[in-house]
């Protein structure tokens, strides 16, 4: 059985090239800080948060890639789990807010006379 994209891939640099973009225009790592996430040492949040983004867009698990002892990894699957999961970090409101301002920076300034300004929200 063949993958969509393999772990080899050189969009697989595109990819992650795009996540830090990202998270550098729409400043994720401040709605981090704002809702709770701060590691004391180790990681950054960034590197971290970067990883997650990208791992959703690999053909292998965290598990597998753990297994096939990927270089560029350099954390544990404690860390990775632990991000997740940490009871310190409001998700719902880092998602809240993160949808806010792309939709404020990106989805606001087109300009169109037609166009009506809505928010839908599915729970």
């Amino acid at each position: 059985m063949s993958s969509i994209l393999s772990s080899n891939h050189p969009i697989e640099n595109q990819v992650t090239n795009s996540i830090s973009r990202f998270l550098s225009v729409f400043q994720v790592i401040r709605l981090f800080r704002a809702c709770g996430c701060v590691k004391a040492k180790g990681i950054s949040v960034e590197f971290l948060f970067t990883y997650v983004l990208g791992n959703t867009f690999r053909s292998s698990s965290f598990y597998m890639q753990q297994r096939m002892r990927e270089p560029r990894r350099c954390f544990s699957k404690n860390t990775y789990y632990r991000f997740l999961a940490d009871s310190h970090v409001n998700w719902l409101h880092f998602t809240t807010r993160l949808a806010v301002r792309v939709i404020e920076q990106f989805w606001k300034p087109l300009p169109s006379e037609e166009r009506w300004d809505c928010f839908a929200m599915g729970v």
